[in-house]
This record gives C-alpha cells, structure tokens and sequence, in this order.
C-alpha cells in the first residue's frame, strides 16, 4: 500500500473559505492512518509557576523527553506545536508540596547527619582518652599507695626511728616530700579526669540528642513521602471526551522531570506498561536512568507496527 501524504485542504463555498487540517480531514474523510505516520502534535496547557521554572523552559524538557522516543524510531513521533491537541499541564498541587518537604528536611538531616558525625568522632576520641587517662591515673594510685605503705611501715617502726642516724632521717623526710608531691600531683590529675568525664558525658548527651533528632526528622522524611509515593502519579496521561491530556505533579529534579514526561509521552504514544524495573515504562518509578530499554524500545514498535 502506498504511503498517504496529508496537506491542508481548502474547499471554497458560498459561504466563504472552510479549512481543514490533517486532523480535521481524517475525521471528515474516516480516514484511519497507519499507527506512527504522523506525529502526535502537543502544546502547554495549565501552567503553575509555582514550581518556580518558565514555561520556556518545560517546554525544553518536553522536547528532550519527546525526542528520546523520536530517535530510537528515527522519526518524528512527537512535536511541539503551539496548538497541539495533546494537552501538557503542570499542576502544583499536595504532591509537589510534599517532594519540597521533603527537599527541606533532607537538607536538615544532611546537616544534622555532619553534625552527629562530627560528635561522634569527638566522643570516640575522648572516649579513647579517657581510657587512657583513668589507666594511667589508676596505676599512679596504686605506686603511690605502695609508696605510702612501705613509708608508713618505716615510721610505725619506732625503734628504727629513734636509732636512726641522721642520713636515715633525712631519707625518711625526702620520701616525706615526695610521696607530698606525688599525691598533689595524683590530685591535680584527679581533678583533670573528672573533667574529662563530665566533657565525655557531655559529649555523649550531645550525640544521644542528635541520634534522637535525627531518627525524628528520618521519620517524618518518610512520612512524608509516602504523600506521594514511589507509583507512577508524579504524572498521568489521561484520554477522554474532553480530549488527550498529560498531568505533570511532582518532581525533585530536571531529570526527574524528564524521567516522568517520557513515561507519560509513551502511554500518549500508546505505549502500556512493560514488566521491566529499568524500563520508562515500568509502572513503578525504580529506575535512575532517561534512556530507553530494550522493552521500551520492543513496545514502541510494536505499537507502531515495525516487526
């Protein structure tokens, strides 16, 4: 069969000039052109500024997501036209609310993440001193209380003591002076341990609170998510007798963007959902990657009838 060509026909009649578009002319003629001969032309509709991008630019993003499906055919299966049938809305509503909250509250948690990482090191760290310390302060005890004993054991010797030459005496003051001096410094670390525990208990009250704030605010990022879900209603592609329309509602980023227009220009294609997590076409909204699979591409021609 030989391949149909549509122009713009005009009929002249008395009452003036009628014309008719190919869209027009299929319709008077119940002409029913091969699947994928002409393309789908799309236009905007409703457009919320609220999602804080121009209308330039969506309609940039259109045409990037619109040509992932026209170059894996090498054909024009989508184009922009500012009267194009099928409708293109960006529609600010709960969802893209609760995808903006949730950009905020993963911000808090980023910083709360590098404020609990910071402490956590500054715990672990004073927690290793503090080992460090109280064995050394404990073993300093311990020398200085068998110091003690031994001196005290000298004087408790009375006898010792009163036949003891004067060298004998002075070493018994010098040890005197010293065991003074090691328990003033014994003393003085005592007074830095303690300090180093109630910085370490603080440090740990610290680090329990951001855990506890943290968990919170993880919490309430996945509470809020679940408002929009992982499913595909980001967007929707809709057909009825009001017309051929794309819903847009959500998205975190550009390609996220791109990601959910591809999908629903695949059911305008007349592409239905495919059993792939990758895919553009998977019902759920898994994959990470703009560009099509092997399943999406498989659909695509099968709807448009290449074997």
């Amino acid at each position: 069969m030989g391949r149909l060509f549509f122009y713009t026909l005009v009929i002249l009649t008395l009452g003036g000039i009628i014309w008719f578009n190919q869209d027009s002319l299929i319709q008077v003629l119940g002409l029913n052109p091969a699947p994928c001969s002409r393309p789908i032309l799309y236009s905007i509709g409703d457009f919320d500024s609220n999602f804080n991008m121009s209308e330039a630019k969506f309609i940039a993003d259109i045409a990037n997501s619109s040509n992932v499906w026209n170059d894996a055919l090498g054909k024009t299966l989508l184009k922009y036209d500012p009267k194009g049938s099928l409708k293109i809305n960006l529609i600010y509503d709960y969802r893209q609310q609760a995808t903006t909250k949730q950009a905020e509250i993963s911000s808090v948690i980023s910083s709360k993440k590098a404020s609990y990482d910071a402490m956590k090191q500054k715990y672990e760290s004073l927690s290793a001193q503090y080992s460090i310390d109280k064995s050394a302060l404990q073993k300093s005890i311990d020398s200085y209380n068998q110091s003690m004993a031994a001196y005290n054991q000298s004087m408790q010797n009375s006898s010792v003591y009163r036949s003891s030459s004067g060298m004998e005496v002075d070493q018994l003051r010098s040890t005197r002076s010293e065991l003074e001096s090691r328990a003033l410094i014994i003393e003085q670390n005592r007074a830095k341990f303690n300090a180093l525990v109630e910085t370490l208990n603080n440090a740990a009250t610290q680090l329990n609170n951001l855990a506890k704030s943290l968990n919170i605010d993880v919490t309430t990022y996945n509470n809020v998510g679940r408002l929009s879900g992982e499913v595909f209603n980001e967007g929707e592609y809709i057909e009825d007798v009001s017309g051929k329309r794309i819903n847009i509602y959500e998205f975190k980023n550009e390609s996220k963007l791109i990601r959910v227009l591809e999908h629903e220009l695949g059911h305008a294609i007349g592409i239905l959902h495919v059993d792939d997590p990758e895919a553009i076409m998977y019902y759920m909204n898994e994959g990470s990657s703009n560009t099509l699979t092997e399943n999406d591409i498989s659909e695509l021609k099968n709807v448009c009838g290449i074997r």
